[in-house]
């Protein structure tokens, strides 16, 4: 597989969109919530990687019809999970 980029700016890659919604309520609390714990900002970024691989699961790994697509939709699917868990 070859990988071809539409820009050599990095910053063309870290802009906010419809998907990229990393100014969602949702994710900056998150984010916050990660950070505090944090040491570092080493200890931030392995914490908001850990949180990833053990929260999220890719929609075909668990049979789900639904796929969502902003990181605030995924977000918000992994928390009304976590709730449903809860109550049973």
């Amino acid at each position: 597989m070859t990988i071809i980029l539409s820009s050599n700016k990095i910053d063309d890659y870290l802009k906010l969109d419809n998907v990229i919604d990393c100014d969602h309520e949702a994710i900056i609390a998150l984010a916050d919530a990660l950070f505090k714990k944090a040491n570092s900002a080493f200890d931030f970024i392995q914490s908001a990687y850990e949180f990833v691989r053990d929260n999220i699961s890719h929609s075909t790994d668990i049979n789900e019809d639904t796929i969502t697509r902003a990181a605030s939709e995924v977000l918000k699917k992994v928390m009304e999970f976590a709730l449903l868990n809860l109550i049973y």
